[in-house]
């Protein structure tokens, strides 16, 4: 079933697997998938190329930092994001944004971007 029509999400996650995985989650849904981004410096330079992105599924640790430069600039392009974590949805660093333990299901990814989508268009 597909539930995007073609939006662009950004995918920043450090763990080849688990990005891999994102990925055709994402195209299968009928997204387009921009990245994934591996580190914080790929993630940004996708964002400032990127002519319009729709969402973003950030993993709030990114090989021993933060993803939080990126959520900052996607904040200032009023792009809705989501966090991913390994280490529990208690985190104080995703502050509002909704946060997806890993490992999520297919489904709870899919419904959480479409939702966010929905609400800024």
């Amino acid at each position: 079933m597909t539930t995007f029509n073609g939006e662009v999400i950004l995918v920043l996650e450090d763990e080849f697997i688990l990005a891999w995985e994102a990925e055709e989650i994402l195209k299968e849904a009928g997204a387009c998938v921009l990245g994934p981004a591996h580190n914080i410096a790929q993630a940004l330079k996708l964002i400032e190329e990127a002519s319009k992105i729709h969402a973003a599924v950030l993993d709030i640790n990114i090989n021993g930092s933060e993803s939080t430069p990126v959520a900052k600039e996607l904040d200032k392009r009023e792009v809705p994001y989501l966090f991913t974590t390994g280490y529990g949805v208690d985190t104080p660093r995703a502050g509002k944004a909704l946060v997806l333990d890993k490992p999520y299901a297919a489904s709870a990814l899919i419904q959480s971007l479409s939702t966010m989508i929905l609400r800024v268009t």
